[in-house]
């Protein structure tokens, strides 16, 4: 089958190392695997220089412009582009369809943007979209309201309507954008975030982490991924000082990502007396990101949102780590409580609570982190997620 990947958004570039750009090259490389062939159609971009790849917040004059302009003016700016882009985007799809002549135009869905869904109908070309979030009340909780929101939830609404099939990363999204949008549940392929095993190979190399991090002989608590305020380290930073406190195990706390709020945390655990005892590694290249998951022994993921699939789960799975993770619907669509991991409440006592029974009960600790690796690899690979999607359009 010749498979056209698109993602018509502005900023998501192929390379990233955030989890978004993990998911499509992810996806890319398994449709090829199962011996698909994929032109790649991205209009963010497929390659970031180092620089690039640090990830911030605002800056220059974009960051004094947004401080002068009314919210609501700078957002609605702001969604126009994404609406004029999307014209161009439209140009640049046809020309590769034309060009390509696929069977299956794959979409990773984005706010504001139809040029996907109606270049498929316009061809009469099979088209499934991957939706990763309710982008219309995403983009509203995040950055608030603009001129274009109430257009932004109609179009969602019809790249619903008009692709072939919907892949969404939980249940819950499955069901709540099934009912805002009237779209029938049986339309929805259900395929939570997944893992290369080719890589878990590259996280059991030579301790290259250890050397850097000086973690030899403790306990090591992890966190892995972009740091954004809502994915809620701080909540792990001062959960991991109250168990400082509380044991006379050597503990250690790594965490490994780059985000808009990763110097606050850092004042945080200065001012929490947590020098020597926690490691920020920065941004890092995603195949190096294994090496540091290889020297944790309990890894975290403090908090996530009601809809979307973390992928770190899956790599600290892959990799035979015990997981603490948010008790949630996409989380409960993969993980036990007690039996493959512990699930918590996005709060310093809960997540407090889970490592110390973990560091109290070892055999909790190895029985969830064996039970849990064996259903990633089994259950859980970027090949098995294609072979799904491929499955529900034939």
């Amino acid at each position: 089958m010749k498979i056209l990947y698109y993602s018509s958004h502005p900023n998501l570039n192929l390379a990233s190392p955030s989890g978004y750009g993990t998911h499509m090259r992810e996806m890319i490389a398994a449709f090829e695997a199962l011996g698909h062939k994929v032109k790649p159609v991205i209009m963010g971009g497929v390659a970031m220089d180092s620089k690039s790849l640090t990830i911030e917040g605002r800056k220059g004059w974009k960051k004094k412009a947004a401080k002068l302009v009314p919210a609501y003016l700078w957002e609605s700016a702001k969604d126009y582009s994404l609406l004029k882009f999307d014209t161009h985007a439209k140009q640049v799809l046809e020309k590769a369809v034309i060009a390509y002549q696929p069977d299956l135009i794959y979409e990773r869905a984005a706010y504001l943007q139809l040029s996907g869904v109606n270049v498929a109908q316009k061809h009469n070309v099979k088209h499934v979209l991957e939706v990763n979030a309710p982008y219309a009340e995403e983009r509203i909780a995040l950055q608030g309201k603009s001129v274009f929101t109430g257009k932004g939830e109609l179009f969602e609404k019809s790249q619903l309507e008009k692709a072939n099939r919907i892949v969404v990363v939980s249940s819950a999204l499955k069901k709540h954008l099934s009912s805002v949008h009237k779209i029938p549940e049986k339309k929805f392929v259900v395929t939570p975030n997944a893992i290369n095993p080719a890589l878990v190979e590259k996280g059991n190399e030579p301790d290259v982490a250890q050397k850097q991090q000086s973690v030899a002989g403790k306990v090591v608590i992890g966190f892995v991924g972009s740091i954004f305020p809502w994915h809620g380290v701080d909540l792990l930073i001062s959960a991991f000082s109250k168990l400082t406190a509380s044991t006379k195990k050597q503990l250690h706390l790594l965490i490994v990502g780059d985000g808009e709020i990763l110097p606050h945390l850092k004042q945080q655990a200065a001012s929490l007396g947590l020098s020597g005892k926690v490691s920020f590694t920065g941004n890092v290249p995603h195949q190096e990101v294994f090496d540091y998951i290889a020297q944790m022994d309990i890894c975290v993921s403090p908090k996530s949102h009601w809809y979307g699939s973390p992928v770190k789960i899956f790599e600290y799975g892959a990799l035979g780590k015990a997981i603490i993770a948010p008790d949630n619907v996409p989380v409960r669509d993969v993980m036990e409580h007690k039996k493959t991991g512990l699930l918590v409440q996005p709060s310093v006592e809960s997540i407090h609570e889970a490592l110390a029974m973990y560091l109290q009960d070892e055999t909790l600790r190895m029985n969830c982190a064996a039970k849990f690796k064996e259903k990633v690899l089994s259950e859980h690979t970027w090949q098995h997620n294609a072979a799904k999607v491929i499955g529900a359009i034939q």
